[in-house]
């Protein structure tokens, strides 16, 4: 059962790679393709299975490169590269897909630096807020690995960690908002005893 989970991935990753050759590349569908073979199969997914999707083989490339294609005659990313990153994002959610995101925090170091999270991050396309999350993931998982590992701009790491101090109050915010409203229910349902 296991191969052909692996098969599926090897066939959409080899639909990605021959699109790509072409002039109007159209690779939304297959890599949407791949993420609903990964939701389908999350209980008979193996470790070797989310680092073929991650990593690829050979000429197929996996998540962490398809994510960081550039345009060939414009600046910026390809809009690929932005669903890519978008699926890795919704992947790497411990509580959905388990065997993905233990086998991305899991990656040796240097690897991260494929994503080039430093320039979505310093980029104004629509992917910067998705590159912020998977660095907030990968440092929350992994937190003894120096930003500079797989941030290695100092002005994305600015960035970052003023989101960070934006984002991070944001949730104390409503956290506090949440426990006040749960004394307040308490407190009626009380009020009448």
């Amino acid at each position: 059962m296991q191969d052909s989970i692996a098969n599926e991935i090897r066939k959409l990753l080899e639909k990605i790679r021959e699109n790509s050759k072409k002039m109007k590349a159209k690779m939304s569908k297959p890599l949407q393709n791949l993420e609903d073979v990964v939701r389908a199969n999350i209980g008979k997914m193996q470790t070797s299975d989310a680092e073929l999707l991650l990593l690829g083989e050979g000429k197929l490339q996996g998540l962490l490169r398809l994510s960081s294609t550039k345009k060939k005659f414009s600046e910026g990313f390809k809009k690929s590269a932005h669903t890519a990153l978008k699926i890795l994002l919704n992947l790497i959610d411990m509580d959905a897909t388990p065997v993905v995101a233990s086998a991305f925090f899991a990656l040796d170091e240097d690897l991260y630096e494929q994503l080039r999270l430093d320039e979505h991050i310093a980029s104004d396309e629509e992917n910067k807020l998705d590159a912020l999350q998977i660095t907030r993931k990968i440092k929350l998982k992994r937190p003894f690995l120096p930003l500079k590992k797989y941030l290695p701009s100092k002005s994305a790491q600015v960035k970052f960690e003023e989101w960070m101090r934006v984002h991070f109050k944001q949730e104390v915010k409503t956290y506090a908002e949440k426990v006040e409203e749960v004394v307040e229910i308490r407190e009626e349902a009380t009020w009448g005893d």
